[in-house]
């Protein structure tokens, strides 16, 4: 999966939720039953690093001017990835 391809399914997933979080991860799963484990396997490959590059000094600094937009990113950062990964036990 290209990160063309990865992307095509986040932006539609987020469009088609208007936003709220339990129709995103339900229009996730959706989307990730129809790909094949080698795609989905890309497809959590691209998440991570993503995922990766969001944990970064530059996103929480650029959060901080306002001191409840930290935790709006990390918010928004944990929502996203319970749509993909189930909570650690």
């Amino acid at each position: 999966m290209t990160k063309q391809e990865f992307w095509k399914i986040i932006d539609k997933v987020h469009r088609d939720s208007n936003g709220r979080m339990a129709v995103k991860c339900r229009l996730l799963r959706k989307a990730l039953r129809k790909l094949s484990p080698s795609e989905i396997r890309s497809f959590d490959q691209n998440f991570g690093e993503c995922e990766a590059k969001a944990y970064d000094w530059d996103v929480w600094a650029a959060a901080r001017p306002g001191a409840a937009g930290a935790s709006a990113v990390a918010a928004a950062i944990d929502g996203e990835t319970r749509c993909v990964r189930p909570p650690a036990p």
